[in-house]
């Protein structure tokens, strides 16, 4: 007895468009969507569809390796490579390589095959140049327009991408297994950050990506970007604490200080005196975050966040740092004036950052900031009430 209601009422070809139905969903599930486009596209983390035709336009021989390795055709992709196939080709558009291909493909077989072939894990796609991009989409209108900021956007969509980075992306950990015991990079720079740093946590969770990056010769004390903020601290920004823990515990520095330019407001937390230069010096962020999570006595927020701290504190940190973060009213009652006054900021700490504001045009400038303004506002009020 077949357990599907009326079965027996259906008509033949109901029953084999059912069947047909059923048969697609397992191999879409199974084996993606790649097989029924056939490896002629790709997409890259659901944002963007990839057209094989468009990105290996003039390289076709490079596009027929991609092809091959999307479908996880690998005698197809052995044949090619002897043939002279370059496995390293760059497409027109967006710049992939076979690879990047295979990988947004999530294609196992062809990701093997290309790295046996000497695919290499670690190379980028290459910053687009405003020559080339004046050469795709023309010269920008004497206005800019969305469109053609679009067009740019568009085609720097993947600068400095790489098959590892399109795989943490694609959330796909046996792939970047792959590539790392290849000999990828685990300190790889990704588009913004280096790849890592997207490896935030998952429920809760620890991300199974960051600590394979980790237990394949990754760097728990990367910096950013510029070269100055710390992979602990853009966790704990995030509120993972679960993975600063991991992080500190795999040899990450939690008492790491740089320098910034202090900006505009403070936390309601209780701070030191500031420092009389406001335009810059050194300052623990990732020390501030925790703070800010676990309040000035350490006895508030998660337990993990506790444990953070506790951390940091064996490891050299004192608190209560000092914060000069944008204030965010937490209690709907107070004002960010109300939040500084409670912090017992002294009158002089009030002049300097209006002072500092000025300078950078935020106050009595073209560029007024609305916090500051209100600040200011909030602080001649209480002057007037409360003369010294």
């Amino acid at each position: 007895m077949i357990p599907i209601i009326g079965w027996d009422k259906w008509k033949p070809w109901q029953r084999w468009v059912l069947v047909c139905a059923c048969v697609l969903v397992m191999l879409v599930y199974f084996r993606g969507w790649h097989w029924i486009s056939n490896g002629t596209r790709v997409s890259a983390g659901g944002l963007i569809t990839l057209k094989l035709e468009d990105e290996f336009r003039t390289d076709l021989d490079a596009g027929r390796l991609a092809q091959a390795a999307a479908v996880g055709d690998t005698g197809a992709v052995e044949k090619l490579v002897r043939a002279g196939i370059n496995v390293n080709a760059t497409g027109d558009h967006y710049r992939v390589t076979p690879l990047m291909w295979a990988v947004l493909a999530d294609n196992t077989r062809g990701i093997r095959a290309l790295l046996q072939a000497g695919a290499d894990p670690n190379q980028r796609v290459t910053n687009i140049s405003p020559e080339e991009i004046r050469a795709i989409i023309g010269q920008p209108p004497a206005r800019l327009t969305r469109s053609w900021e679009d067009a740019r956007g568009d085609l720097m969509a993947f600068s400095n991408e790489s098959a590892i980075t399109f795989a943490i992306k694609k959330k796909n950990i046996d792939h970047l297994r792959l590539l790392l015991d290849a000999g990828g990079d685990p300190n790889i720079d990704g588009r913004v950050d280096p790849a890592m740093f997207d490896c935030t946590q998952q429920d809760g969770q620890i991300n199974p990506m960051l600590t394979l990056m980790i237990e394949h010769g990754g760097n728990p004390n990367l910096r950013d970007r510029y070269g100055v903020g710390s992979m602990l601290e853009q966790f704990m920004s995030r509120g993972n604490f679960a993975t600063a823990i991991y992080l500190m515990e795999h040899g990450a520095d939690p008492t790491y200080t740089h320098r910034t330019r202090l900006p505009y407001t403070e936390t309601g937390q209780i701070p030191p005196p500031p420092p009389d230069d406001l335009s810059g010096y050194d300052r623990n962020f990732a020390a501030s975050f925790v703070q800010r999570a676990t309040g000035a006595d350490g006895g508030q927020g998660s337990p993990e966040a506790r444990k953070a701290r506790k951390m940091m504190i064996e490891r050299g940190v004192k608190f209560p740092v000092y914060v000069p973060y944008c204030v965010l009213p937490t209690e709907p009652r107070l004002s960010r004036f109300e939040l500084l006054l409670r912090c017992h900021m002294p009158a002089s700490y009030f002049e300097q950052i209006f002072a500092w504001n000025r300078r950078e045009g935020r106050l009595d400038g073209p560029y007024d900031d609305p916090n500051v303004v209100e600040i200011q506002r909030d602080y001649l009020a209480y002057k007037a009430k409360h003369p010294q």
